[in-house]
């Protein structure tokens, strides 16, 4: 699949691809009948846009075989409160995939609760989005947004990013930095780019991929894109159409850039859908591996020969 040379966005071809991994997920679970993977989902301080996304996941969820358990906490809760709620997920063996699905309150120490996650359940981590998305990330992008980024690019770059110059226009709170680091992990040369970033019209135009993650409507403009460059817009800013009073949703990225892209997409008509499906793969792939793994053995017996020569080694 190659979108790239075909200068508009692409829903539907993502579409596709998302609905093509769905399937491929599926089948896996269907090979393996046991037990039901489970993910929990820890909202804290959700808003609507966060409800809506969390149920559009389940829906997901559903369709593919897997259950998601949703938390939905008040933003004032206490940080131990919440640890212990982790603690108790993360003991629960029905539970295979723990995910903060919000970004956490700023009572709330992000480090803490991020060593709280056990790794074998850490579902940010093992989605591909690193460890800021485990606790800290910007609530208003879906859960495994940066590695449907990847997954987008690599549908639309022979060689997916590897090699490539990028520029991910973001403030270093938001998720910028959450994008980024993927595409450094991948080859490529990504620059984190402030908005004040002086130069960045040209900084833009050189490069290779733009990703625009800021919730500044239409900032970016058309001639910041050099022909045949990939874009993502990752900006969902809310408003009026100035017409019927409706509200819609404006991206970072003027529409007539995709004239100029060699392929272009969207965070709601591209990466979301992509991204519902990767936070499942992963959810999957914890549950095998927590299958997969070894029994413990029984302890030995204190008066058993054994136990006396592992005494003898630990002295």
């Amino acid at each position: 699949m190659s979108f790239v040379n075909d200068c508009r966005p692409h829903p539907q071809e993502s579409r596709v691809l998302a609905a093509a991994r769905a399937a491929r997920l599926q089948r896996a679970l269907a090979d393996h009948p046991g037990e039901t993977p489970c993910l929990a989902v820890l909202d804290i301080g959700s808003t609507a846009a966060d409800r809506a996304r969390t149920a559009a996941l389940q829906h997901r969820a559903q369709r593919v075989g897997l259950r998601v358990s949703v938390d939905d906490l008040p933003g004032e809760i206490g940080e131990p409160e919440l640890l212990e709620r982790i603690a108790a997920l993360g003991a629960n063996a029905d539970v295979h995939a723990i995910l903060i699905g919000t970004a956490l309150p700023d009572h709330i120490d992000p480090a803490a609760v991020r060593a709280a996650l056990p790794p074998d359940k850490d579902l940010a981590r093992a989605a591909g989005d690193g460890p800021a998305y485990a606790a800290d990330g910007d609530s208003r992008l879906p859960p495994g947004a940066a590695a449907a980024c990847r997954v987008w690019l690599g549908a639309v770059l022979p060689a997916g990013a590897f090699g490539r110059r990028a520029v991910v226009i973001g403030a270093t709170h938001g998720p910028g930095p959450a994008i980024a680091e993927p595409l450094l992990r991948d080859g490529c040369t990504a620059t984190l780019a402030h908005p004040l970033t002086r130069g960045l019209p040209a900084l833009c135009r050189a490069a290779d991929i733009v990703i625009a993650a800021l919730d500044r409507p239409k900032m970016v403009p058309e001639r910041w894109i050099r022909s045949g460059a990939v874009v993502i817009d990752l900006g969902q800013t809310r408003g009026g159409d100035g017409l019927s009073g409706r509200l819609r949703v404006v991206g970072d990225v003027q529409p007539a850039a995709a004239r100029r892209a060699g392929a272009m997409a969207s965070l709601v008509g591209d990466i979301a859908p992509l991204a519902h499906v990767r936070v499942l793969e992963a959810a999957f792939a914890l549950a095998r591996g927590q299958a997969e793994r070894p029994t413990a053995r029984a302890p030995l017996a204190p008066s058993s020969p054994a136990a006396a020569l592992v005494a003898g080694l630990a002295v």
